[in-house]
């Protein structure tokens, strides 16, 4: 990355930071080229489900069903030797999932998951949860899997199934049932479960249902989302403007059943955003590239069906580059990469964000909060200048008044601050 113009503050030393977000993006902004902090990949288009507001049902209406062909899938090789071309750049963390769904490809989703916990990342499982075995839970718990992504829009047959297929409800819960069961007979409480629901017409004022339904199976957490696409089967779903102006409502009720049950949701950020109020991105950061439009091109790589790589989840581009021609470092720091960071470094946008996920400036503000808080170098800056008047005042008590008399008034100090 080009870091002409960029300001980095004399003397620090940004190899000796804690490995973290924010760290990677000084390093970056330094002159260094750190990894990606994580991977995420899609290794199918194909699906057992139907779901109206899936872009496959625009895809096919386009493209037809050759989109499911194998053909476009990267093999089973090239999928593993990623995983380990990644550790080698320093990845943390990783989503494996599916354009369609992951466990369609079920044997190549359990050897990717195996090798990224040999390699010590984290692991997350993106999936509909319809196809699971008990034994691929209990696999799961062996290598000490981290997450577990579940895909789940109603908490009845009725809704559920009127947005992903007939028959979708019956066979996720009996996953759920399944996953719980391992978990519960092994003492584990890993792999978390995550559920994520698409927020529709049909189930925006049951969401506190939805909810409960997650804790039921030991779910930690409960993340929310609004439709994506323009094309028919969204259009079906939408909340027409009655049932918008309702929906905080029923945020602050999933909320509250949220918090009454120790779930961790996202409705606040959803609730805030439906108020008008959604979080800013980042701006007057004390580093300069922490102002940047998105922090994705220096952080994350996505990797589609047929192997193009990009930066984000909405990322699609006929002329990226394609990890079946090249190792994952010569994308990492090649021209396309590089081209998205200095776009997105100046403030732009590159064509995809149009499409960019509502939730996308909250994680980018996140990463700006940890670094005020964590670690700030004007705050270092001042912490080291008290530090010093404070020891030149001792070393003066100390000559003038004697040690007695010293540390009777360094004890008076700290009683006056700590009331």
């Amino acid at each position: 990355m080009d870091t002409a113009g960029m300001r980095i503050m004399p003397g620090l030393k940004y190899k000796n930071l804690p490995d973290t977000k924010w760290s990677r993006l000084l390093r970056w902004q330094a002159g260094e080229t750190p990894g990606p902090w994580e991977m995420s990949i899609y290794i199918t288009n194909r699906c057992n489900l139907k779901c109206v507001m899936c872009w496959e049902r625009w895809a096919e209406k386009e493209f037809g069903m050759g989109i499911y062909d194998k053909k476009f899938e990267v093999d089973d090789e090239r999928l593993l030797l990623l995983v380990d071309e990644s550790a080698e750049l320093g990845v943390r963390e990783w989503t494996v999932m599916g354009a369609g769904e992951v466990m369609v490809r079920g044997k190549t989703a359990m050897a990717m998951c195996r090798r990224i916990k040999e390699l010590g990342m984290f692991g997350i499982l993106h999936t509909n949860a319809t196809l699971f075995k008990e034994r691929h839970f209990e696999e799961l718990v062996d290598i000490g899997w981290d997450r577990i992504k579940v895909s789940l829009d109603g908490a009845d047959i009725g809704v559920n199934d009127a947005m992903r297929s007939r028959g979708a409800f019956n066979r996720t819960m009996e996953c759920l049932r399944a996953l719980k069961s391992v978990r519960d007979r092994r003492g584990v409480a890993y792999p978390e479960l995550t559920v994520h629901p698409v927020m529709s017409n049909l189930n925006f004022d049951k969401l506190d249902q939805i909810v409960a339904l997650a804790h039921s199976f030991g779910a930690s957490t409960v993340g929310f989302s609004h439709l994506i696409g323009d094309f028919d089967g969204v259009h079906e779903l939408e909340l027409n403007a009655e049932q918008r102006a309702a929906l905080p409502e029923h945020l602050r009720r999933a909320k509250e059943r949220a918090d009454a049950l120790g779930v961790v949701t996202n409705a606040d950020f959803y609730l805030r955003a439906e108020q008008g109020n959604p979080p800013p991105r980042p701006t007057n950061q004390p580093e300069s590239i922490l102002n940047s439009t998105c922090y994705e091109a220096w952080l994350s790589l996505f990797i589609l069906v047929d192997g193009k790589a990009g930066p984000c989840c909405v990322f699609y581009d006929e002329h990226a580059e394609n990890i079946r021609d090249k190792t994952l470092k010569e994308i990492w720091t090649g021209p396309y990469m590089q081209h998205a960071r200095e776009v997105l470094g100046a403030g732009k946008e590159l064509h995809y964000c149009k499409d960019c996920p509502s939730y996308i400036p909250g994680l980018m503000e996140q990463v700006a909060y940890k670094y005020r808080t964590e670690y700030n170098p004007l705050r270092h800056v001042a912490t080291h200048s008290l530090a010093r008047r404070l020891l030149g005042r001792t070393v003066s008590s100390l000559r003038e008044q004697g040690v007695k008399q010293t540390l009777a008034r360094a004890r008076e100090w700290v009683q006056l601050r700590t009331r």
